[in-house]
């Protein structure tokens, strides 16, 4: 039995799927294919923060180059990252909370794991024998891979939760515990559930696989740990990182190399109808008729991509056209691989958006596809380069500002372009701790922002004067301004705010504590608030009813555990009839007269109510919950620290539009009293017990009876 290793493959690993292939004798040929994700399908309902910051650069092959070290973007410090790594400085689309206080702790347990899941597509169908995952930023949130069969089943490859890892960017392969008996093409990624700070990014998952399903040799030894027994040859240190084959990424890959240039030392093909000794049954017509047909669909599929790729990135053609031309020159180029670069992929500038793949059989194809001269003067001139500014700029507009930044270094044009202020209409600037630091990104910013619309400023501090100067050159257009627990902020800051920032739409000064009733007097000079979010300040009643009332279009207010007067509610019932989220409501401070004037409020969605703190008590009047039953828009009611009578349960069941219903330490007279929100919502989505003491036996037949309402517990 001989072995030929032909790797079908020129120069470098410059294109994707890579196919390496395997000649063993009478067993006949077995691909290696290497290739990255194709498509990627994510929930439209995800919350998860990792998928969100993955999603949109998963695509194709990785673009950091420098893996191992910690993920920068070009204009900070190493240290500054090492030491807060929460930082977070994006031109990323505004993200509304959902709940002023407290948000980030419910919003993790409203997480399914529906909506942890993200799934990949790739090229071709193969059996699967690694997964390598490029993570580039807070490493470690992947903790299960599963692959899908052609009964649309999904079959876990890999799991593991427990995992400790640094947080610098690494590249990911863990040792697969189940082989796959079938093709696949569609793999299942799931994260850990995420906060808004400390997400997983991927840069791009390569899928490596076998045309034909191989096994050891040894019958007793998998191929996960025959790969890991070769692994170690290359590797030495490789057993201090059990959870990772590729942890060294001087030595990644090498061990599948390894193995394909030494196959029959170690591995068999597995055909179906083989004895165990070998001999094989004479193929069928019908088998024949398959193989062409799937021959016909491998055909299809690469010419569809290739003209797809030729309407959608006309660069893509004169360098196709290039690489066609080189591989018909030259029949007998030397076939080598280039391993070094398969983990920290370095792409030409003008793919990145393309699909690359590489043809079987380059030079018959060469023969088919050779273009005349006259369609290659007009493909050469349909270039990236060749596009006007303003499709360029449209192009920009979706990259991360990690990239964004990089492109400066292509060329004089490109350097230009990313300056555009168009391409920062929002700026967020989180959790930058340093003055010095603040100072260098203001002044970074300040000549790219003169259309800046969007402004997230979320636990960074700065000095106040820097803060100014910034918007008094970049804050003329904000509509929406975010000073998230920024300490600095102070009377003097919203001074001048409300004299520079006259089109503010949302304001969010949520524990802010510097600043006093002067400040907040301030405020009186903006009319076109729809949004203010006062959490944790030491506003007064007096002083929020006087914003109130020369800010008429109020659509949202979290003002803290300030609306426990009766004259804010009254104040709102007056003058923001249009109010349609409340947050932090302390019901057991309204009077009827109070509940009356809240009425006027028919357009209200979400509420968010707190009783009292750690006092159950069965005594709240019913005319809060009959008021809540008579609004035709509310969606959303969250319940904090309450004790609940069976009859206002049923007053609750009256709200016919509701969606999502959490409970967070409440009480109740009569739990099995549940159900009559089950069967009287019929838009039921969410029901979440937080502290709530519900049996797990109650729970599981809710889940049966109706599935079609989602319901979480947690008591942890």
């Amino acid at each position: 039995m001989t072995s030929h290793y032909q790797p079908l493959y020129s120069e470098s690993c410059s294109r994707y799927p890579y196919v390496g292939r395997v000649s063993v004798g009478e067993e006949g040929n077995v691909d290696f294919i290497y290739q990255f994700a194709k498509k990627r399908f994510v929930s439209k309902n995800h919350q998860n923060i990792s998928i969100f910051h993955t999603a949109p650069d998963i695509i194709g092959p990785p673009k950091f180059q420098n893996y191992g070290e910690l993920f920068h973007l070009p204009f900070l410090y190493e240290n500054m990252l090492r030491y807060y790594s929460r930082i977070d400085i994006s031109i990323s689309p505004w993200q509304n909370k959902d709940i002023c206080d407290g948000a980030e702790s419910i919003w993790q347990w409203n997480q399914t794991e529906e909506n942890n899941y993200m799934y990949i597509e790739f090229h071709e169908a193969v059996y699967p024998i690694r997964v390598c995952i490029y993570e580039i930023h807070h490493p470690g949130n992947v903790i299960q891979i599963s692959a899908q069969d052609s009964n649309n089943h999904w079959i876990q490859l890999w799991d593991e939760s427990s995992q400790i890892v640094p947080p610098k960017s690494r590249l990911f392969s863990p040792p697969l515990s189940h082989q796959c008996n079938f093709k696949t093409k569609m793999l299942r990624l799931t994260f850990k559930n995420s906060s808004r700070f400390f997400y997983t990014k991927l840069d791009a998952v390569m899928l490596i696989g076998t045309s034909e399903l191989i096994l050891s040799r040894n019958p007793n030894e998998s191929l996960t740990n025959l790969l890991k027994r070769i692994n170690r040859m290359y590797s030495p240190y490789q057993h201090d990182d059990a959870h990772n084959l590729t942890a060294d990424l001087k030595s990644a890959h090498l061990d599948i190399v390894h193995l394909q240039q030494n196959f029959p030392e170690y591995c068999i093909i597995y055909k179906r109808g083989c004895w165990s000794d070998g001999r094989t049954f004479s193929m069928s017509i019908m088998s024949t008729f398959l193989i062409l047909i799937h021959f016909l669909y491998l055909s299809f599929t690469i010419l569809h991509d290739f003209f797809q790729a030729q309407n959608f990135f006309p660069g893509f053609q004169s360098q196709f056209q290039s690489d066609i031309r080189r591989i018909s020159y030259k029949n007998n180029l030397k076939q080598k691989i280039s391993q070094e670069v398969i983990p920290c992929y370095e792409q030409p500038l003008g793919w990145r958006y393309s699909r690359r793949i590489l043809l079987k059989s380059p030079s018959n194809y060469a023969k088919r596809m050779k273009l005349s001269s006259d369609e290659s003067k007009d493909l050469s001139r349909c270039n990236l380069l060749a596009l006007p500014n303003e499709i360029l700029l449209k192009i920009l507009n979706y990259l991360d500002l990690t990239t964004l930044c990089c492109m400066s270094y292509v060329d004089e044009r490109f350097n230009k372009l990313i300056r555009d202020p168009l391409l920062y209409v929002r700026l967020n600037i989180r959790c930058v701790k340093f003055h010095t630091y603040m100072r260098d990104i203001f002044c970074y910013f300040t000549s790219r922002c003169e259309y800046l619309r969007q402004l997230d400023l979320t636990e960074s501090n700065f000095d106040v004067n820097d803060f100014v100067n910034f918007l008094d050159n970049c804050g003329r257009n904000l509509t929406h301004l975010r000073l998230y627990a920024c300490k600095s902020v102070n009377s003097h800051a919203l001074l001048k705010t409300s004299e520079i920032c006259k089109k503010l739409k949302e304001l969010d000064l949520s524990y802010c504590e510097l600043i006093d009733d002067e400040g907040f007097s301030y405020l009186e000079k903006l009319e076109s608030l729809e949004r203010l979010y006062l959490c944790g300040t030491r506003i007064k009643a007096q002083q929020l009813c006087k914003i109130l009332q020369k800010n008429q279009r109020m659509r949202e207010l979290g003002s803290g555990m300030v609306i426990n007067e009766e004259a804010v509610v009254l104040e709102l019932g007056n003058s923001c009839r249009g109010l349609e989220v409340i947050h932090l409501l302390h019901p057991r401070y309204l009077t009827p007269h109070g509940i009356s004037a809240l009425a006027n409020c028919k357009n209200l969605r979400k509420v968010h109510l707190v009783f009292a703190e750690y006092v159950y008590r069965f005594d709240y009047s019913d005319s809060l919950f009959k008021l809540l039953s008579s609004y035709q828009n509310l969606q959303e009611i969250y319940i904090l620290f309450a004790a609940l009578t069976d009859h206002q349960l049923e007053l609750l069941a009256q709200c016919k539009n509701l969606k999502k219903l959490f409970f967070h330490l409440v009480k109740f007279h009569t739990p099995n009293k549940y159900s009559v929100i089950f069967e009287q919502c019929p838009k039921l989505q969410e029901f979440c017990f937080i502290h709530c003491d519900i049996s797990d036996q109650l729970v599981n037949q809710w889940k049966q009876r109706y599935p079609h309402v989602s319901v979480y517990t947690y008591d942890g």
